[in-house]
């Protein structure tokens, strides 16, 4: 990347992607540039612990050569990509965004103990499917939202301004979401869901499951 200039690591130029597949245990910090590249932070033997390689527009982040170092030191990666369509998360991995990202469609899907964040983001369509015990945490505006959530996720979006939003929600999960203009939730179980705005809400709920709305909300400048 563009990884901090003081960080001790190897820059990989693979190919381009618009996809990112991450498995195992590592931190990944992705920024929007204006070429595809990926800068793993460490010594030789982090570079060792690290797989990495970009089949058909994807990039795949995954252990190499024993779970020991990955158990004992996180790896940093640092990820920048013109674009991105799809984000894939299993294991304990994470994946965080801190700078501003304008996308057309995204979609992310979280399995295990995993989390996505994205704090400033902008895009046309989100879609973000979690099972296990992962999280979501997105900030900045959307036109269309998809969200389901199984197990015992979290998916916090009540900083993400979406035009419209459908919502669906098992388990004990728990969504927060902010919606201007239609809203559609299903929530079974004793899942939660929390939402801002003054939508048109279509709601279906059994067992214990709670839906509240929670009033206004002002627009970003």
């Amino acid at each position: 990347m563009p990884a901090p200039p003081a960080a001790e690591g190897r820059q990989y130029t693979l190919g381009d992607f618009d996809t990112i597949d991450i498995s195992g245990a590592a931190h990944v910090r992705f920024r929007q540039g204006e070429s595809d590249s990926v800068f793993v932070e460490g010594d030789e033997d982090a570079q060792k612990a690290v797989g990495l390689d970009v089949r058909r527009g994807q990039l795949n982040i995954r252990p190499s050569g024993g779970w020991k170092f990955w158990n004992t030191r996180r790896v940093q990666v640092h990820v920048t990509a013109r674009d991105l369509k799809r984000v894939s998360i299993s294991g304990a991995a994470d994946l965080q965004a801190a700078g501003p990202v304008q996308l057309g469609q995204l979609h992310i899907g979280i399995s295990g103990a995993g989390l996505a964040r994205f704090d400033q983001l902008k895009a046309e369509q989100l879609s973000f499917h979690v099972s296990g015990a992962g999280d979501g945490q997105v900030a900045g505006q959307v036109g269309e939202l998809s969200v389901s959530v199984s197990g015992r996720s979290d998916f916090r979006a009540e900083e993400l301004m979406a035009q419209r939003a459908r919502v669906r929600v098992s388990g004990i999960a728990e969504v927060k979401v902010w919606v201007v203009q239609d809203l559609q939730v299903s929530v079974s179980g004793i899942g939660t869901v929390d939402y801002w705005g003054s939508p048109n809400v279509q709601r279906s709920s059994s067992g214990v499951a709670r839906i509240n709305g929670r009033g206004a909300k002002a627009a970003p400048p």
